[in-house]
């Protein structure tokens, strides 16, 4: 089954959605490639991102992520760098390097992301972006710092403004601490969305 054909399909293999949205930070996403079709090894994403929406600088620990203009500009900043890629340009951004994407307040953007060694990127998406939905995660962050904890180890980001070792210090124990007290259990209802 190509690309097009999953797109078609409105469920996932495993019966989830393939599209899920963010108002927070302005951007529907579509698993053209979901975990389980790219074997865990990679995920593929379609966004649309409104004018003036985007996230906020991060880093991931062991996922590589390759953007492609579809159709717009996209504003990419990587490791300090501020690149604005048309359509048909492609942009990677390796681990552990600091990133952000977003489109100027005057259009939006169509794009495409590939994601190696998503681990469970996947769900730590629908987590966010349920508890954006919610009004639970201002500015795309969760309020709770238990459910920030998950979602950071679920997705592999981690904000870049911090340092990564206090991060990892401090949301290993309170993710342990969260998944005692059956945070993760009441999160998995934004995963069968």
């Amino acid at each position: 089954m190509d690309q097009a054909q999953r797109i078609v399909s409105s469920k996932t293999p495993s019966g989830r959605s393939r599209t899920i949205s963010n108002p927070v930070i302005g951007d529907v996403v579509t698993f053209v490639e979901a975990t389980e079709e790219g074997g865990g090894r990679r995920i593929i994403l379609e966004i649309e991102l409104a004018a003036g929406g985007g996230n906020v600088m991060h880093v991931h620990l062991a996922q590589t992520e390759s953007f492609k203009v579809l159709q717009g500009r996209l504003n990419v900043v990587v490791a300090g760098k501020s690149l604005t890629l048309a359509e048909g340009e492609e942009a990677t951004v390796e681990p552990r390097t600091p990133h952000r994407f977003f489109a100027l307040a005057d259009a939006g953007v169509r794009f495409q992301v590939t994601v190696l060694n998503p681990g469970r990127l996947e769900d730590g998406l629908r987590v966010l972006y349920g508890l954006s939905r919610d009004g639970q995660a201002p500015n795309g962050i969760p309020r709770n710092p238990l459910v920030l904890a998950l979602g950071s180890q679920m997705s592999d980001m981690y904000v870049a403004a911090l340092p990564l070792w206090f991060q990892i210090g401090l949301f290993r124990p309170l993710a342990a601490l969260a998944r005692r007290l059956g945070y993760e259990r009441k999160l998995n209802r934004y995963l069968t969305a």
